[in-house]
């Protein structure tokens, strides 16, 4: 059987870094055949040895592939309120053939820079062809929006049309999906339910925007909220104002299965209360951050002080290109540690293989370098060596 002998200065694993010297034996479907330690590394002859870190498949436990046209369309930090108007006016000229054309150079860029694993956000069925062609495994979040209880059913049944056009078009490659609340100002508790009722029987992984901004936090508060204004301006009053007085995480938990995981994403204004309230509700909580994002919209960075006090299971996302100037997780982990620096490096590449994949329900095929496993190789370059940081430089390309 063909294979290919690699190694570099250091190598990875999905949850600590091999010693010194170790390499890797792998197929040509990108198989691991043998993890060789330094000592029987030392023995072969023509091992490619590259310069920088291996590492196993990257995971974006967060993006929007289907908003790639936006790029540049949506002004920065104004605030998440006028982030979602201006993403809603800037929708009424897009063009479905540019639609596709971005999400496909988006995907292509993902995958060059070593990304394997993707979780997507989807409103419609656009980039469903594409996810069929491409080596990524997407798990897709059929995002539902809706505030009036006696429009939810329909809105759950339009999801489940919408995932069984994904089966179909995905045909015989591998992939995951489940319906995903947007987040809990805009989805109402009926509509929670029935997406709840749902992703229970198909034992899917969850995810849910939460926590995103102060005024979210206002408009569950009965404090004066952007949000408030702008639902009332395009008539979407909820009907159900059960809501009010509860803090946004505790009423979306409440409303979702305990029996699935759920990926929480942003967290930008969480506090500890807020975590230990959710710790409590399930230990199958992920906590997703897309700080380049934030920062885009919000100029904003959740408490990742607190976070790791907790010792939560981190992700991380790009979020999409209305609201970042890349889909790369190398420049996401650099701008936390810029921000953080007292992040090693070591815990942060968990974050974006382990981790992710764990939050996505697919650690047993991702996020790991392990004999057997498929996961795909990438490489981050321009490494700080001397210090174990990401420099300003550091990037990552696909190896297998």
């Amino acid at each position: 059987m063909d294979y290919t002998t690699i190694s570099a200065d250091k190598i990875f694993d999905g949850n600590a870094f091999l010693q010194d010297g170790s390499a890797l034996r792998v197929n040509e479907k990108g198989f691991i055949l043998e993890i060789l330690s330094s000592q029987a590394a030392s023995t072969i002859e023509n091992i490619k040895k590259y310069e920088g870190i291996l590492l196993p498949g990257l995971v974006n436990a967060h993006c929007h592939l289907e908003l790639s046209w936006m790029h540049n369309l949506i002004a920065s930090e104004k605030g998440l309120c006028q982030f979602i108007q201006e993403v809603q006016r800037v929708r009424k000229n897009e063009i479905r053939e540019q639609t596709i054309a971005s999400a496909q150079r988006a995907d292509k860029e993902l995958y060059a820079s070593g990304v394997s694993l993707v979780g997507d956000i989807c409103n419609s069925d656009i980039t469903f062809q594409i996810k069929a062609n491409s080596p990524i495994f997407y798990h897709s979040f059929i995002e539902l929006f809706g505030i009036l209880k006696d429009e939810a059913d329909e809105i759950v049944e339009k999801g489940h049309l919408l995932n069984v056009s994904l089966k179909n078009c995905m045909g015989k490659k591998a992939y995951g999906s489940s319906l995903s609340p947007h987040a809990p100002y805009s989805v109402s508790k009926k509509l929670f339910g029935g997406i709840l009722n749902y992703n229970y029987k198909i034992g899917a992984a969850q995810s849910i925007h939460v926590h995103e901004s102060q005024d979210e936090l206002d408009f569950f508060l009965e404090k004066e909220s952007c949000i408030e204004n702008f639902l009332a301006n395009i008539d979407r009053v909820p009907d159900d104002q059960s809501f009010k007085g509860i803090r946004p995480m505790d009423w979306a938990l409440a409303h979702m299965s305990k029996c699935n995981k759920i990926v929480l994403v942003h967290n930008t204004v969480s506090t500890s209360k807020d975590i230990e309230k959710a710790l409590a509700f399930s230990k199958m909580l992920w906590w997703c951050l897309c700080p380049k994002a934030n920062l885009y919209i919000e100029k904003q960075l959740p408490a990742l002080d607190v976070m790791l006090n907790s010792n939560l299971p981190i992700c991380i996302g790009t979020d999409s290109l209305a609201s970042n100037q890349s889909l790369n997780l190398i420049d996401e982990l650099y701008t936390l540690q810029s921000h953080f620096p007292q992040l090693s490096l070591e815990m942060m590449l968990q974050w974006i293989t382990k981790n992710g994949a764990e939050a996505l329900d697919l650690f047993h095929q991702f996020g790991k370098i392990e004999v057997g496993r498929q996961p795909g190789i990438c490489l981050i370059r321009k490494v700080d060596f001397q210090s174990l940081k990401l420099s300003s430089d550091s990037d990552s390309i696909r190896i297998i």
